[in-house]
């Protein structure tokens, strides 16, 4: 009885598989071999209680996985867009329909095959498990920070990254490789944020820098909030914030809004909104 409880766990193992909309290749393996298990568990139900009751045995379990692979589909479908279908006529009312016709009344009822809950979401299981089967995706690995990565911000084809080394980096993904180091901060970086293109070029031109700058704020534990240009890692601008920044957001409402958030133990832990993102006009 032993291998016969863990040839029907290896079996409900694969029904719950075949359910998913994605498999790895170790679980397609798995997969695959359901035929023979089955066969297997069918052989040694034969041995130990005669095949009238394996029989039994064997069409349970198949019921089982139906019923689960029905209430899987019916979950699908509650939250997809559907018209209802029409219901079916019982035999009282066939029954009724076709008095009234014999009387010379004509009501039609109309008849419309059931739809199957079924095939239709296991048709577009399918067709997303193709799909994300043949997608294509390449691992990058970047290195380079010498502490834990707390924090990662993305711009265009650069991803930034913040450290407990103190440290913000700035990585070129199509090459993988480390373009900018902004080192400033005494203390870890926590947060980072990058505000939209158009407060950039707002800042790059009171600065007088380039007019497609883009540029990243970083929040650490040395209290201070640092505000960054991509393409040449300067700092522009440092605003102190008498407690420690565990994380930060840009305001894109007026001049622009730096609201950070800080959960020091000897003070209250709060949000401070600081407002002082564009350089004060002469």
């Amino acid at each position: 009885m032993g291998e016969v409880r863990k040839l029907q766990k290896k079996l409900r193992q694969i029904e719950n598989l075949e359910i998913r909309v994605s498999l790895t290749p170790e679980e397609r393996v798995k997969v695959s071999k359901k035929a023979e298990l089955r066969s297997r568990l069918a052989e040694l139900l034969l041995q130990l209680s005669g095949p009238q009751q394996t029989q039994c045995i064997v069409g349970e379990e198949e019921d089982k996985m139906k019923r689960q692979v029905e209430e899987a589909a019916e979950h699908h479908t509650e939250h997809q867009t559907q018209t209802p279908a029409q219901k079916i006529p019982r035999k009282d009312e066939q029954k009724k329909e076709d008095r009234t016709e014999s009387s010379g009344q004509t009501h039609t009822i109309p008849h419309t095959p059931m739809l199957n809950s079924v095939s239709v979401p296991d048709a577009e299981f399918r067709s997303l498990r193709s799909s994300w089967e043949k997608a294509k995706f390449r691992l990058r690995v970047l290195e380079g920070h010498s502490d834990i990565i707390t924090c990662v911000a993305a711009v265009e084809n650069l991803v930034i990254s913040g450290s407990r080394d103190t440290t913000v980096k700035v990585w070129h993904v199509p090459t993988a490789t480390e373009q900018r180091n902004l080192g400033g901060h005494s203390g870890g970086v926590t947060c980072l944020c990058v505000p939209p293109a158009e407060y950039c070029r707002r800042v790059a031109s009171a600065l007088c820098l380039g007019e497609k700058e883009r540029l990243v704020l970083s929040g650490s534990t040395d209290c201070c909030v640092r505000i960054w240009t991509l393409s040449s890692g300067q700092c522009v601008k440092s605003i102190y914030t008498f407690n420690t920044v565990t994380s930060l957001s840009f305001i894109a409402e007026g001049e622009g809004y730096i609201a950070t958030g800080s959960g020091e133990e000897s003070t209250h832990a709060g949000v401070c909104v600081n407002s002082a993102f564009l350089p004060k006009r002469q």
